[in-house]
């Protein structure tokens, strides 16, 4: 059995490319045995599921526990279920429902990404006075109460809305109330913090299992729950720690990280980059007997579907630029603007994963084209009839209208039409990306993981300036060694298809290394003959 531990709080802006969610994806495909373990205070969390297109079968989680949920039946809750004032006027916005009386606000209702009800705020005088949370299944599931506008305390609900825990904030230690009502369904009348109810949970929880010792427990690890699930007294048989990104600051306290490596059975990391830097600073502590524990497993999976831009005359080149510094940027701009500009079936995809980027993206294009082109960024932008509220890009009614006047206007708006940013919210907007994308481009210095993977699925050749274990130099892609070198590199892939070609070949021999059954396999093997 395996249990699976996320990391999935709202602060973390990770979750758009999860090391766990893709994790439980490949064992579900497998077919094998586990359970996903729910730590955080989640009540939309069957719609966060849904959209990362993950069918959890078993998962458990800490606070339907603590709140004494069993056995619910799923139901739509509307907001016109709730009792509001007679006199009450509901305004509709874009993004909520703004309750208002006599003019002023008295609430505000949020929903969720399904169009369920999410959350009610209300308001006296301007300030909140309490926050209402639902759970997507159809009740009401906690309410925070605030004081002079900030938190007060926060109470868990069971079904019939009776409290079962009490959170005060009012102090910057937390301090858990138990409901004397209901005090026999935990050990204790009160804790000090949120980490000690949800450490017996857990110890409830695994109390209950039969083969627990043939076990393995798969950590997220970050700073939070580290501590927490390693010193369980009651737990798996044995402890995966994953590292993915920067989510476990571990540089910031090295002898935490040579705490809980000391105690983990494997440790996975999701770049080559990564395990250098942990192997780096166990060196330093002088703990080279950790070394044998990690290993570098990839975070994703390749799944097999070949794209099809051969069958495209459009040449289009998909661009990560999240990691490059703006003078790099400039740089790399610079240079595929003259590419596009030599060869008119260029069009050029760059990759926005934050959605507040857009308008930074948008920025550095016009800028680019600027110091191209010589002249001033004001002049860009009247050319590109850039809508500055919606982000409309309003050029095809501009080139209706356009005179033919300016040659290098023309040009200027030739160019941008060819030039398009992708919002990339799931692994699934890459995936559909990648069918007509005909090369990738990512010369940060720690190129993004599942793009890469991504490409090898594709077969799509990929331009890097750092070595990886998924590009091999002039096989399925090109390492270059700096950036001079890589206009040559466009054309090496987009001047006829025959390095192209070769690059797709040797994809589909490599794709095998990085099938859900390969990275399990891998896993298995490492743990030991009684997974395998």
């Amino acid at each position: 059995m395996f249990y699976f531990v996320p990391y999935w709080n709202k602060g973390n802006s990770l979750t758009t490319f999860d090391d766990t969610v893709n994790q439980i994806r490949m064992f579900e495909i497998a077919h094998e045995d586990l359970e996903t373990i729910i730590l955080e205070y989640s009540p939309q969390i069957r719609y966060f599921l849904y959209q990362k297109n993950l069918f959890v079968k078993e998962y458990w989680s800490v606070f339907d526990e603590i709140q004494n949920i069993k056995n619910v039946s799923h139901k739509l809750l509307d907001f016109t279920d709730i009792e509001w004032p007679d006199h009450a006027e509901f305004i509709y916005t874009p993004f909520r429902i703004n309750v208002v009386i006599n003019q002023r606000m008295y609430a505000n209702i949020s929903f969720g990404i399904g169009g369920q009800l999410s959350e009610i705020n209300y308001f006296d005088n301007k300030q909140i006075q309490k926050k209402l949370l639902f759970d997507d299944r159809g009740f009401l599931s906690s309410i925070i109460y605030f004081t002079n506008g900030e938190k007060s305390y926060q109470d868990y609900l069971d079904l019939l809305g009776i409290w079962q825990v009490r959170i005060n904030y009012v102090s910057n230690l937390e301090n858990i109330i138990v409901n004397p009502m209901i005090k026999n369904r935990f050990k204790y009348d009160n804790y000090s913090s949120l980490n000690e109810l949800i450490k017996e949970m857990i110890e409830n929880h695994f109390g209950y299992s039969d083969e627990l010792e043939n076990s393995v427990l798969v950590v997220a690890s970050n700073s939070k729950y580290n501590q927490l699930l390693l010193n369980l007294e009651n737990r798996p048989g044995q402890i995966v720690l994953s590292f993915f990104r920067n989510r476990y600051n571990y540089a910031e306290n090295k002898q935490e990280l040579i705490n809980v490596l000391s105690v983990a059975d494997l440790t996975i990391v999701d770049t080559q980059w990564q395990l250098n830097k942990i192997k780096n600073l166990i060196v330093e502590e002088g703990n080279h007997a950790l070394l044998s524990k990690l290993q570098h497993v990839p975070p994703y999976d390749a799944r097999f579907q070949l794209g099809n831009s051969q069958q495209y005359k459009e040449l289009k080149i998909f661009l990560f630029i999240q990691q490059l510094p703006p003078s790099k940027l400039d740089n790399v701009l610079n240079i595929l603007l003259n590419s596009m500009i030599e060869n008119q079936l260029i069009y050029l995809d760059i990759a926005c994963i934050e959605e507040n980027e857009v308008a930074k993206i948008e920025n550095y294009i016009t800028t680019a084209f600027a110091k191209y082109f010589n002249v001033n960024q004001s002049i860009i932008l009247k050319y590109m009839q850039i809508n500055d509220q919606t982000d409309e890009n309003k050029i095809d009614k501009y080139i209706t209208n356009y005179s033919g006047e300016d040659e290098q206007q023309k040009t200027i708006i030739d160019l941008y039409k060819r030039i398009n940013i992708k919002q990339i919210r799931t692994e699934n907007d890459i995936i559909q990306t990648f069918k007509n994308t005909r090369l990738i481009i990512d010369v940060s210095d720690k190129p993004n993981i599942y793009a890469q993977i991504g490409g090898i699925s594709a077969g799509i050749p990929q331009i890097n300036l750092t070595e990886s274990p998924y590009v091999v130099n002039k096989q399925n892609g090109l390492i270059i060694n700096n950036l001079s070198e890589l206009k040559e590199s466009i054309e090496y892939y987009l001047n006829g298809l025959r390095h192209w070609n070769e690059a797709l070949v040797y994809s589909v021999q490599k794709i095998s290394q990085y099938t859900n059954g390969s990275i399990i396999t891998k896993w298995k093997s490492i743990l030991g003959e009684k997974y395998e």
